[in-house]
């Protein structure tokens, strides 16, 4: 499958070189040490990782497959070294979701901690099928959302 080109709206656009050495933390960082550099290398292929820049600043990221039919969201994460009301990672899963409307995909899927389950069916995801264990994350669960 050919990577899909996906524009730079507002806030919204791909990580660059430029990004790597911005200061980010990351509230799962000790959990799986992924950071900004690490994020770059991802940037590949059917994966793609935008990120939400404010004046410069990296506020926010995400991490998603193109999986041909559907986005599946690997990973999101907002800049705890930053205080802000804006709610980046939500403003991003919000953008991908549009993307998603775009290319004329009916669902968005997701693994999800079990903490963060409310607050994925607060955005409109339904588990599917059963929790299990990830080597990195422990209890996890996938979720989708039809868009």
């Amino acid at each position: 499958m050919t990577r899909k080109k996906i524009k730079s709206i507002g806030p919204f656009r791909y990580i660059s070189k430029k990004d790597k050495d911005k200061p980010f933390e990351n509230e799962l960082f000790s959990t799986n040490e992924v950071d900004l550099p690490f994020m770059l290398t991802q940037n590949v292929g059917n994966t793609h990782v935008l990120v939400y820049d404010h004046q410069s600043q990296i506020l926010a990221f995400i991490a998603f497959q193109d999986e041909g039919s559907t986005f599946h969201i690997d990973l999101v994460e907002s800049n705890r070294s930053l205080s802000n009301d804006i709610k980046p990672g939500t403003k991003l899963i919000k953008f991908v979701e549009s993307l998603s409307l775009g290319f004329k995909y009916k669902k968005i899927s997701l693994l999800s901690i079990s903490a963060r389950i409310p607050f994925y069916e607060s955005l409109g995801y339904s588990k599917v099928g059963k929790m299990f264990n990830d080597p990195v994350y422990g209890p996890v669960i996938k979720m989708s959302k039809k868009l």
